[in-house]
């Protein structure tokens, strides 16, 4: 999957090494990674000039369900492994974006797929969890599997039967 990048470097604050773009009809939202050394979650303007920090979320990736956009988040960091799913939203157009949370998930996320009927499947640090429309966590999986090899992405394959995911 080819993603989008905004037509300037993001930098915003003590930010900077965006890893996440998501454009919008105002702009961009871009997430802000480090890990345990700090992350957020920020609107810039199409042009990059404006910008501001929505939140302190460690955004790992973008998706839309049927309600808008979303993003998984966390961190898995000294025996630590915590996350959850975000909604990141406006309440009238020309409003600031804000992010709430839609659920919290029982591992750090690493990587999203969005079946055609809106199940999430979400790769964890520790597992494989099915979030359905209900918003109720499933945990498929639940046991340190990836030893070492950090799932960065996943994918759907066309029937919907196998889930694709891409590690170092």
């Amino acid at each position: 999957v080819q993603r989008r990048r905004p037509p300037f470097d993001p930098a915003a604050d003590d930010m900077k090494g965006a890893s996440r773009f998501w454009p919008v009809d105002d702009g961009w939202l871009v997430g802000f990674n480090h890990g345990e050394f700090g992350a957020a979650l920020y609107w810039f303007s199409k042009d990059g000039k404006s910008h501001y920090r929505i939140s302190r979320h460690q955004v790992v990736d973008f998706f839309t369900l049927p309600d808008g956009i979303h993003a998984i988040e966390g961190l898995a960091h000294l025996g630590m492994s915590k996350g959850s799913v975000i909604r990141i939203s406006r309440a009238q157009p020309n409003t600031h974006w804000q992010a709430s949370t839609v659920t919290t998930l029982p591992f750090a996320p690493y990587a999203a797929s969005v079946s055609r009927d809106g199940t999430l499947l979400v790769t964890l640090s520790d597992g494989m969890a099915e979030i359905g429309g209900d918003r109720k966590v499933n945990t498929i999986y639940s046991e340190r599997m990836w030893s070492g090899l950090y799932p960065t992405s996943s994918v759907l394959s066309a029937d919907e039967r196998r889930l694709y995911i891409g590690m170092r």
